[in-house]
């Protein structure tokens, strides 16, 4: 399914869940470069508008930005964990659409990548393209953008 066609469908539970803390949800953003410096700072210096107001603007910047910042986004509210903090309720949303994590969440290494256009892989010591790894390795994911 895709990332933005969820945030389109739940935007009201996300925008009502995230004006809890507005700031974090925007520094979060601004932290894992999904807007530039200066939309986090016309962002941040809106005036006239209220929580929700700077939220809806928010989420209507990284729907705009496409599918990979959709995602890239839906890959921040399910696995930071200040944000499953903050907003605990946002679990029960996304499991609500049956959204899978768009990375796979899993300790890996940094010296095995495989890329292979718009596919996530897993990549181990003496293999090549496994699906995942096997028992005792260290497996490598990578999302990447078919570039």
């Amino acid at each position: 399914m895709a990332a933005n066609a969820i945030l389109r469908r739940n935007k009201t539970s996300i925008v009502d869940t995230l004006c809890a803390d507005y700031t974090l949800i925007l520094n979060k953003a601004d932290q894992n470069e999904l807007i530039t410096q200066r939309e986090y700072k016309n962002l941040k210096s809106i005036n006239q508008k209220d929580k929700e107001g700077h939220v809806v603007e928010l989420l209507d910047k990284i729907m705009d930005k496409g599918e990979k910042t959709c995602l890239a986004f839906l890959n921040v509210l399910q696995t930071d964990e200040e944000i499953q903090k903050t907003y605990p309720e946002l679990n029960n949303i996304l499991k609500k659409e049956n959204c899978p994590l768009p990375y796979p969440v899993q300790a890996c290494s940094v010296d095995n990548t495989v890329k292979d256009a718009g596919v996530v892989k897993c990549s181990e010591p003496g293999s090549r393209n496994t699906a995942g790894p096997s028992a005792g390795g260290t497996a490598q994911y990578t999302m990447v953008d078919g570039g």
